[in-house]
Formats: structure tokens, sequence, C-alpha cells
């Protein structure tokens, strides 16, 4: 196997096989199984350095016509490690991103992995950023949610998962809201501001919520009904003294009859 990157010619410093072309074959001879290169030129030549819309659309393979679509790589997706080559290698390197941190290349990779303020990191919004500028990208990121309880930005998706698995927290889908899950079975029965109950007015389902401004529609209907029939009250009472108005000059003759 060639000891020097393909791309900077120097000796291959945190080795990677390139897996993200058509000419890959997981277990199977391909362009980069004998081919390693530095995770830096990696990361340069698939351009996982840039945001995922300011990047080239493909990339060729090296060897072959092979292409790879380079807005579906991530850090994941565009290589592997060759964890073998780094642990026979003992000599002692800094760190090519952030020059601070001293290590086998072994250390180096687990501190670009967890902590390197230097290294790349790659959002869900699909945005790339260094490690120490991603903490203020998080409060404005639409991918990301910030659990009340711990405080940790938490991506949207995985919200619910990290409620239930590290708060112990269970998702209310008629409310939206999370609820501890011993109180869960209560708030469903009784707290829910979105739980079904009975109008004993109408005997209809109706959600709680909702329930005092139902009880004012249907005040509002019989006030309607009040007035309607207090408006043909008046009306029938108005024919009814025009009558008696009328009767009023035959109450003589009705009172000898009467006799």
């Amino acid at each position: 196997m060639c000891v020097n990157c393909i791309i900077c010619l120097d000796p291959i410093f945190l080795p990677v096989e390139i897996i993200c072309f058509s000419c890959y074959k997981n277990n199977e001879f391909n362009c980069s199984s004998l081919i390693r290169i530095c995770l830096r030129c990696a990361i340069s030549f698939l351009q996982l350095d840039k945001d995922i819309e300011a990047r080239d659309f493909y990339k060729k393979c090296v060897y072959c016509p092979s292409l790879a679509y380079l807005h579906r790589l991530n850090f994941d997706n565009g290589f592997k490690k060759d964890f073998l080559i780094m642990s026979n290698d003992q000599n002692i390197y800094n760190c090519p991103y952030c020059f601070f941190f001293s290590g086998t290349q072994l250390d180096i990779n687990n501190h670009l992995e967890k902590e390197c303020p230097k290294y790349y990191i790659l959002c869900e919004c699909k945005k790339v950023f260094i490690k120490e500028n991603f903490y203020l990208h998080l409060f404005h990121c639409d991918k990301h949610l910030r659990c009340d309880l711990c405080k940790k930005f938490i991506i949207k998706k995985k919200i619910i998962d990290h409620m239930h698995y590290i708060h112990d927290h269970m998702f209310c889908n008629l409310c939206k809201t999370f609820v501890p899950k011993n109180l869960f079975e209560k708030h469903i029965e009784s707290e829910c501001p979105e739980r079904l109950i009975i109008c004993t007015f109408c005997l209809q389902l109706i959600t709680f919520n909702k329930y005092i401004e139902h009880l004012f529609e249907h005040k509002t209907i019989v006030l309607e009904e009040m007035t309607e029939l207090s408006q043909k009250y008046n009306v029938i009472l108005d024919k009814y003294t025009k009558i008696n108005e009328l009767i009023k000059p035959f109450n003589n003759l009705l009172e000898q009859k009467d006799e």
C-alpha cells in the first residue's frame, strides 16, 4: 500500500479510504482498496469543509469515471478511517487543525472527534462550521431545539427520544408537550387542555380548551332564540291590544247580552 497521500504527496497522516464513489463496493476490490489519503486532503477533495449548497454537484474518482454526488456527502458516508494504520504509528504529531494538541494519530483522531475547536462539523441544516462557532449557530438553527430540562441543543427529529430516554418524559400527541412519565396518565385524564370531554348541554365531544367558548356559543344561540320569541310576543301582544281596542265600544252590548 502506498505510504504517501496521492493528493498532497506527503506521508499519509490520519489515513482514510474514500467510499463515496460508485466504483466502491464493500468487501470487494475497488479503486480505493489499496489507496489511503490524509483526512485533511479527503475533506478538501470531497468539499466537506463547505456548506452543502456551496459544493460542486459531482466529483470524479481519480482512477475511473465513477462519480460521487457531493450534496449527499457527510463525514460518515464520504470516507472511512483506517484505524489499523493509525494504531501502528506511535509517533507524536500536532493537531493539523488547532496545532495545540499533540499525540499519536489515534490520540489526534479522538481529539478531532470530541474537542478540537477548529475541526469541522456538518449541521442538520446542511451548513458546515468549525466547532468553536457551532454553538452560537444552534441558537438560530431551525433544525435544533433547546431542551428545557438540560439546556442542550437537540436535533428536532430526535427530541422525543431525548426526552424519553434521558429525562423520562413522554410526549403528549394531543397538546404537543412533554410530561413526566409518572404524571402522564393523570395529564391525559384530567389536565391536558386538548383532551376530549362531553358537553353536558348538547352531549357532543369537544376539546377541553374550547369548552368555555363552546358554552358561550350555546348561550348566544339561546339569547337569539329568546330575542326572537320576545319579538314575536310583542307582535302578538300588539294584536291582542288592538283587538281589545276594537271590542271596547261593544262592551256595553256584550254586558247586556250576558244579562
